[in-house]
């Protein structure tokens, strides 16, 4: 979504090098394996502090109103002010 900086902040991979571009790469992230897939049809509510994966990218929930995770137009790595 457009706001998704507002809401989730990026960690990093949990399965390595991501594509479709080799310029594209993220820090792997500290813990084993990836946390749940995030829920694309916004029916699972997410509390600050919680994670999700999206294409092996792990993002945190952060925002103040944690019901803001789970609404559209604040979905991880989506929208307007994603840059690549």
């Amino acid at each position: 979504g457009q706001f998704w900086e507002e809401a989730w902040k990026l960690l990093g991979s949990c399965i390595g090098t991501i594509a479709p571009t080799a310029a594209v790469t993220f820090e792997t992230w500290e813990k084993v394996g990836c946390p749940p897939e995030f829920d694309t049809s916004l029916g699972t509510t997410y509390e600050t502090g919680e994670h999700v994966a999206l294409d092996g990218v792990v993002y945190e929930c952060i925002a103040s109103l944690s019901g803001r995770c789970n609404q559209a137009g604040w979905e991880p790595a989506t929208g307007q002010f994603w840059e690549e």
